[in-house]
């Protein structure tokens, strides 16, 4: 996700300027395969947080749940920020029509930020559970 952001800053950056904005589409471009990227690394994630839920005891089984639902919100919104960087990619050499798209890329981003960090709070959670009950006395 870090990768895709730093080339939207980019893109967006090449695309003010006549001179440079023939790069611009080849960065967004980039910047979609690494949104896609992240949104098939979700699906894995998913599948590894299902075998952690069913190893967990039955007192943190109400836990999974909420990091199911956030990484489902995290790749949603993985998946509008990947469609809009290909959206982006095709008239990003035109300096005046490719700003649309970057902010609707930049408000996912934004979004993604407090997703990633709920989705901490949560996994961190799941994990203290299991583990706290597990410590030694």
């Amino acid at each position: 996700m870090a990768l895709a952001v730093g080339f939207v800053v980019v893109a967006g950056a090449t695309n003010g300027s006549l001179l440079s904005a023939m790069s611009s589409p080849l960065l967004m471009l980039v910047a979609g395969a690494c949104s896609l990227a992240a949104t098939v690394m979700i699906w894995g994630a998913q599948a590894e947080l299902q075998v952690f839920c069913h190893c967990v005891g039955d007192e943190c089984k109400g836990k999974g749940p909420h990091v199911k639902w956030n990484l489902a919100a995290i790749q949603l919104v993985l998946s509008v920020e990947t469609a809009a960087c290909f959206a982006a990619a095709a008239h990003a050499w035109m300096p005046a029509l490719a700003p649309p798209a970057m902010w609707i890329i930049m408000g996912a981003v934004l979004v993604q930020f407090g997703l990633f960090n709920s989705a901490l709070g949560f996994v961190a959670g799941l994990v203290d559970c299991h583990f706290h009950d597990k410590a030694p006395a």
